[in-house]
């Protein structure tokens, strides 16, 4: 969606209650099918250890994302980072590969490359794009 940041820092707001290092928490649209097949596979590939899922209209999102509007939400995944750190979008498709085994060094390699982020970014906004035709 345009005009939401891709990052955000939200630890002023409401700090994660389980600091463990590499703890990620996972905020994904539960209603739709795309959202819930990367989850899925997120949970297959044993990430489940170092990434916690929560749906994003869960309650349990609200301590979160609850500043967010409805249209930000929704339109975009989440990622909070053990240090509190909110990332959205490609940028928390790249968090994301944090928690993957050796995936910390191709995170770091891709953030640090503006061509590889807007990569990202177009790769997952494309998804997004995808997502919401395949809802109408």
């Amino acid at each position: 969606m345009a005009g939401v940041s891709s990052e955000r820092s939200f630890q002023e707001l409401k700090p994660m209650t389980d600091t463990r290092q590499g703890l990620y928490i996972l905020f994904y649209d539960a209603d739709c099918g795309i959202c819930t097949a990367m989850r899925n596979w997120i949970i297959r590939l044993g990430l489940g250890r170092g990434v916690r899922t929560i749906p994003i209209a869960s309650g349990d999102a609200d301590p979160y994302l609850g500043g967010l509007s409805t249209e930000e939400r929704f339109g975009r995944m989440h990622v909070v980072s053990s240090n509190g750190e909110h990332t959205s979008g490609g940028m928390a498709v790249l968090r994301l590969l944090e928690a993957i085994p050796l995936g910390l060094g191709l995170s770091r390699l891709l953030s640090a490359d503006r061509s590889a982020v807007a990569l990202v970014e177009t790769g997952y906004e494309f998804l997004v794009r995808l997502r919401n035709q395949l809802a109408r």
